[in-house]
């Protein structure tokens, strides 16, 4: 369902909360266990400078996920997210309650997923990402699927293109 560039342009300029789940968008959707039942995931530091830029912008960026881990929360605090939910199993109904709590309306809301589980919220909100390894129904659904795979750079690339709505020039913000 990929939009014309205009039309993206216009509802990236729209956004105010870009939300993104963690497993298969942050990370590659891998889990590791040592043989002492130690947990890891490993998350992109290309990403994190993508919520670095939507911070300086003024789009509040969060974590909506089903899962519920210390790891998520550690990496959420350390991207100094203002949103951080955990344990959400049904991610739009949740998002409606956000909506009428921020007073703010769908097409201020950007999300990316990957799966079956997001499908739905990716259908209503006003810009809609995946990462190209995602879901194939997925992929068929969303505004637009980043050139990347999840956890190498997919959500970094979705970012930016919000940014860039606001900036002509990405070093404006640096510089």
């Amino acid at each position: 369902m990929a939009i014309s560039n205009n039309e993206l342009a216009v509802r990236a300029a729209a956004i105010r909360y870009f939300f993104t789940d963690v497993d298969g968008t942050l990370t590659d959707g891998t889990s590791l266990y040592t043989a002492d039942g130690e947990y890891a995931k490993c998350f992109s530091l290309r990403d994190g400078g993508g919520f670095y830029m939507l911070r300086r912008v003024g789009i509040e960026a969060g974590i909506l996920t089903g899962e519920i881990t210390p790891i998520v929360r550690t990496r959420a605090e350390k991207l100094q997210l203002v949103h951080c939910h955990m344990g959400i199993v049904d991610k739009l109904s949740f998002m409606r309650e956000f909506v009428e709590r921020h007073d703010c309306s769908w097409q201020e809301i950007a999300y990316m997923g990957d799966d079956m589980n997001d499908y739905a919220l990716l259908k209503a909100v006003g810009l809609s990402f995946c990462p190209y390894d995602a879901h194939p129904i997925v992929c068929n659904i969303v505004d637009f699927i980043s050139r990347y795979p999840g956890g190498k750079g997919a959500f970094r690339e979705c970012a930016e293109l919000i940014v860039q709505c606001r900036f002509e020039n990405l070093l404006d913000l640096y510089f």
